[in-house]
């Protein structure tokens, strides 16, 4: 099955989809939400969910044994643990998740994660839960079965949509393509102590700024328009017909902009996985511009 599916869905498709049970493709709804300051994203699933959602877990799914936060895991891994949620390679995945601030920001990643094992059929729910909410749509605090027994993803790694640390300090030596910061103005000039223990805060020498918020509506966490977005970029000097490589805090909200890109047709954008949390305990002094550490 290789239709295009959207990468962005709305709340009154997907309910027509699968709480009216049209259309004829299989489609798995999982919840991805994750929040790093303290509370686990499990506890905000299982209070409340759209109906007949999985949780998809990106503490468990993940490079365990990784220094850094937030890692890839193996393929042969991930594609276990979708395999268990009933995701096989025909299966068109909406990711979603409850974030009240920013609405899609762990939904991208795991919407990237995909992409990287070499699943095209996955989409966003512009706006998270949050919209879901708000246009009267029902959630519910059960849990489903999980997935179909039986169903199988066979994942194929896609380098390209990858950049290792190694990676982004070759480009940096030899001047390849752009490395663009995606973060909030307050963590990359370190106006605010950063959310992650230990972790100093500071920028990469030779990558640009490009804070992800901009390309989201603050209303209502959805995606701007695609004239919108590519206007955003034209203002923030980045080339979308030269090579590009997103980063931030621990490479999760680097997703944002890559999903920006790719609405514009760069379905090529590579995301840093280790980023910051990674480039700042690796990198030699003079490719690090430190401006905050953060208390321990």
């Amino acid at each position: 099955m290789n239709e295009m599916v959207p990468p962005l869905v709305d709340p009154s498709w997907l309910s027509t989809r699968v709480l009216a049970g049209e259309g004829s493709a299989p489609i798995r709804v999982i919840d991805v939400t994750w929040n790093p300051r303290g509370r686990p994203g499990r506890d905000y699933y299982q209070e409340s969910h759209i109906p007949g959602s999985l949780f998809f877990d990106l503490e468990e799914c993940r490079l365990r044994q990784s220094p850094y936060r937030v890692t890839l895991p193996p393929a042969a891994e991930f594609a276990n643990y979708v395999s268990e949620l009933g995701i096989g390679n025909d299966t068109h995945v909406v990711v979603y998740e409850h974030d009240p601030i920013y609405g899609s920001k762990t939904a991208t990643r795991v919407w990237w994660m995909f992409r990287v094992f070499g699943h095209d059929r996955v989409s966003i729910l512009d706006g998270g839960l949050g919209l879901w909410i708000k246009q009267g749509h029902p959630t519910t605090s059960e849990e489903p079965p999980q997935g179909p027994r039986g169903v199988k993803f066979c994942a194929e790694f896609r380098k390209n949509l990858v950049k290792s640390y190694e990676d982004v300090l070759r480009d940096l030596k030899e001047g390849v393509g752009q490395l663009l910061d995606t973060r909030p103005p307050h963590w990359f000039d370190g106006s605010r102590q950063s959310l992650w223990p230990n972790l100093q805060l500071g920028t990469i020498t030779g990558s640009s700024h490009l804070p992800f918020t901009k390309l989201l509506h603050k209303e209502s966490s959805t995606f701007k328009s695609a004239d919108e977005i590519r206007a955003i970029f034209s203002a923030g000097g980045i080339d979308l017909f030269r090579p590009l490589t997103t980063t931030c805090n621990v490479g999760v909200t680097a997703c944002i902009v890559a999903m920006g890109a790719f609405l514009l047709g760069r379905e090529d954008v590579a995301v840093f996985d280790g980023s910051w949390d990674e480039f700042s305990q690796r990198a030699a002094p003079e490719l690090l511009n430190i401006n905050y550490y953060a208390s321990t």
